[in-house]
């Protein structure tokens, strides 16, 4: 009886562990197939759709959803997004290991906005992004390294990193790949910000026009000065920042802005 006893109990534990295996795996399963309805949704520019289906995958772990809920939540030209709600879902993603999530947590704080300016906490999710061989992630430790901007200044520690970010396919300015160049970019970095510390120079609106018309002054040629964004635009702006050390999105914002006529100031 004791034997027919013992068995029965280990055939109970035997199912228990099956159903529990089986009850993982359908979970497993739903929030892959929530991630991916998602990302067709936001395929077709339904951002609302994406976010919800995003957001019951993230709820229970998905990296991946995370990462797009915290893309999502953070804004965009069409609403002005929750940086408290886009940080946390950036955050789980980057500790759960996910490159992208590490890479542009760090960027967020390099740059401030969805998450407060904190170079030091950037140079910290660079560094693990960078683990992974994000060339991106590489570049901006260089930045840091060049200016000492939350890391220690050393010219050689940063030569290795656009090194590194140049041989994963990283666009980096061919200047940056010298220590001259670095030595370079650390002045007028340096520069820039002793310029900062001077009176502001008053700045026009961020808008996709203004942009235009500074970028055209300063001969980055982003076509015609129409108020519309498009490949000639960003392109311009992507040149520009890589120029000013600021991060490279294509994008419009205030800093652009800020920068473009500070430089048309000088």
């Amino acid at each position: 009886m004791q034997r027919i006893r013992y068995n029965r109990v280990s055939c109970d534990s035997a199912l228990f562990a099956l159903l529990l295996a089986l009850c993982l795996i359908g979970s497993a399963e739903a929030n892959q197939a929530a991630y991916e309805a998602g990302v067709n949704a936001l395929s077709i520019g339904d951002r609302v759709t994406a976010a919800a289906q995003f957001r019951k995958a993230a709820e229970t772990g998905h990296l991946q959803a995370q990462y797009y809920l915290g893309l999502l939540s953070a804004g965009n030209d069409v609403n002005s997004g929750d940086n408290v709600e886009a940080l946390k879902w950036m955050r789980m993603s980057a500790e759960q290991g996910y490159p992208p999530a590490q890479q542009t947590l760090g960027t967020w704080y390099f740059a401030g906005g969805s998450a407060p300016y904190n170079p030091a906490e950037a140079s910290l999710w660079f560094r693990k992004a960078a683990d992974q061989h994000d060339d991106t992630a590489m570049f901006f430790l260089g930045v840091m390294h060049a200016r000492g901007e939350g890391v220690s200044k050393d010219y050689k520690i940063a030569l290795g990193w656009f090194q590194m970010a140049e041989a994963k396919g990283y666009p980096v300015p061919a200047e940056y790949l010298t220590t001259e160049g670095i030595a370079t970019l650390d002045r007028e970095y340096q520069s820039a910000q002793a310029a900062a510390a001077q009176p502001a120079v008053k700045s026009r609106p961020a808008t996709v026009r203004n942009v235009q018309d500074g970028l055209t002054q300063l001969g980055y040629k982003p076509g015609p000065v129409d108020g519309m964004m498009g490949k000639k635009t960003a392109n311009a702006i992507k040149a520009f920042q890589r120029d000013t050390a600021l991060p490279v999105d294509g994008k419009v914002s205030e800093e652009l802005m800020r920068r473009i006529d500070g430089k048309l100031g000088q």
